[in-house]
């Protein structure tokens, strides 16, 4: 009987003290989320003496004032009057719409800091779930504070990609289903992935068709790398595939010629290059300690102890048959850089996107190393601000409304102390941001 008391006595202690350390957890998980809910005294401002890039045209308008009423831009010009509304003055600084990263993988709502406090005001999520719609739902609502989220569904392959983060289709009937439920649900477009056969694809572009879905290509090995340049397809993922697919591995000029053309062709559907995520390979290969950089914990941690330590190891491993695919993934790379100059040179679109979650790819700060591939690209700065801003914007209707500064746009911008145009670097610590009208400032931002 007293061994039963005793064992009653040691167990309720446990429980308590597993109760105590609950209750701890969800405090720390409350603080930390604390900024999502971060609110100052409104959304209307008059912005005083800005030198503001509008990338609406290739110009500053220095000098100018900026009035913004209920989250969205009312005027533009000179000494405008405030009328009683807050004055923020900027001292000359620079002001230009919000980054926006076009490939972005959100695991959960942490990062969505990440991405303000690198000026990053909207995300384009390609791996969607019931999960993104609910933090959506709190975007829109106001309930938490964050970058515009727009997502696709989840992700569309086929019986030669069946795992468990892709969604097979193996029958139009399948698919046409599939893109209903989606659009029922609230998905903003469809992703289709490697592994979709040609009759499904041509499902999902006709039912896509119907009922005015946007889709996104991560394009399918099983069709031809021109058969995506379809309507309704509003971009095509990855310089990478360029050289798996048409290229079939090899770095030719002339096989990239015939891409380059087709991309020319339709400037409406632009390229989403994700440089930096393919690079991180090189990193995977070449820095043995790479996953103990502190950076590496700006992660989702189930991210790092899965996806990211599976990536270094099949990467490692690699090095026992071919000791040189470090300098194979950096020829690969360099081999892309040329690939989206003459893209872009010829007339085709960029966006830019990073894959950020994916590997050892940071959520905010690889927007910044994706933008400074282009420069190394041969880019000039002003069309690298483009593909995020502008181009990026102009890519899906429903996000039109962002990307420049305009009379009647959503008030979402950065202002930083020098000019980005001059130096990219300097768009990486913004004084404050704002989306929809609610400025964060840098003290919060960090």
């Amino acid at each position: 009987m007293k061994v039963l008391k005793r064992i009653l006595i040691i167990l309720s202690s446990v429980l308590t003290l597993l109760a105590i350390v609950i209750l701890v957890l969800f405090w720390i998980n409350d603080s930390q989320l604390e900024y999502l809910s971060y609110q100052n005294e409104g959304r209307s401002y008059l912005i005083r003496h800005a030198n503001i890039i509008p990338m609406d045209r290739d110009t500053i308008l220095r000098n100018h004032d900026l009035l913004i009423q209920d989250g969205r831009i009312e005027r533009i010009g000179k000494e405008l009057e405030s009328n009683g509304i807050p004055v923020v003055e900027t001292n000359g600084a620079y002001l230009l719409p919000g980054l926006i990263d076009m490939h972005v993988h959100l695991w959960d709502r942490y990062e969505l800091g990440l991405y303000l406090r690198h000026g990053v005001t909207s995300i384009r999520n390609l791996w969607g779930q019931p999960f993104h719609l609910r933090v959506k739902d709190e975007l829109v609502k106001g309930k938490i504070l964050g970058p515009n989220l727009f997502t696709s569904g989840p992700k569309l392959s086929g019986p030669s990609n069946s795992t468990p983060d892709n969604k097979p289709v193996l029958t139009a009937e399948e698919a046409r289903k599939l893109l209903k439920d989606y659009k029922a649900r609230g998905y903003d477009f469809i992703k289709t992935y490697n592994g979709m056969t040609e009759s499904v694809f041509e499902a999902v572009l006709e039912e896509s068709r119907n009922l005015g879905f946007d889709v996104v290509c991560h394009p399918t090995a099983l069709i031809d790398y021109d058969s995506h340049f379809q309507v309704p397809v509003r971009s095509i993922e990855h310089a990478e595939d360029i050289v798996q697919q048409p290229l079939e591995y090899h770095l030719d000029t002339l096989r990239l010629k015939e891409v380059v053309d087709t991309y020319a062709a339709h400037p409406d559907i632009p390229i989403c290059p994700t440089l930096v995520v393919f690079h991180n390979i090189s990193r995977l290969i070449l820095e043995d300690s790479i996953l103990n950089d502190p950076k590496i914990q700006g992660l989702n941690p189930l991210i790092r102890l899965v996806d990211s330590k599976a990536q270094f190891d099949r990467w490692q491993g690699s090095l026992s048959y071919d000791p040189d695919i470090g300098m194979k993934i950096l020829d690969q790379h360099a081999f892309h850089l040329l690939a989206i100059k003459k893209i872009h040179d010829a007339g085709g679109t960029i966006i830019c996107g990073t894959d950020a979650g994916i590997g050892i790819t940071l959520p905010g700060s690889s927007l910044h190393q994706e933008l400074a591939f282009y420069s190394k690209a041969g880019i000039t700065n002003y069309e690298i601000l483009r593909t995020a801003t502008i181009n990026a914007a102009l890519t899906h209707e429903m996000m039109n409304d962002l990307g420049s500064i305009e009379m009647g746009k959503q008030a979402d911008l950065i202002l930083v102390e020098q000019d980005p145009l001059k130096d990219l670097n300097n768009l990486k610590d913004p004084i404050w941001v704002m989306v929809n009208g609610q400025m964060i400032l840098s003290e919060d931002l960090k």
